[in-house]
């Protein structure tokens, strides 16, 4: 994990209020940051994460990792959080905002990356 994304996160999860928020959260920030950069190719840069990366990873999770949509919808709110705390645009109306757990691993992936 790179040293900017790590202390943002910890920057982020110092704002939670329970030590088992913070814990579960850092889990799914941890995880987040190698896939990206694995699927990317590219360092994370949190003020451009738009909500493409969010469906993708969203898809990975379900699909892939095969967790329940209860896990995914943990995951979506630490990331969601911490693009917040980190003042990130692209989650105004995206997926992170509107019943993720709803369509948790539902629909097709999208493809490619927009620029």
């Amino acid at each position: 994990m790179s040293t900017d994304f790590a202390l943002q996160v910890q920057a982020y999860l110092q704002t939670l209020n329970t030590a088992r928020t913070r814990r579960t959260y850092a889990r799914a920030l941890a995880d987040f940051h190698p896939w990206y950069v694995q699927t990317y190719g590219e360092e994370l840069d949190t003020t451009l994460l738009p909500d493409e990366e969010a469906r993708e990873w969203r898809h990975f999770l379900a699909n892939v990792r095969r967790f329940s949509a209860t896990i995914v919808t943990q995951c979506l709110a630490a990331l969601k959080g911490l693009a917040r705390g980190t003042a990130c645009e692209g989650y105004e109306e995206g997926p992170l905002t509107r019943g993720a757990a709803e369509r948790a691993g539902t629909g097709s992936p999208h493809r490619g990356r927009r620029g």
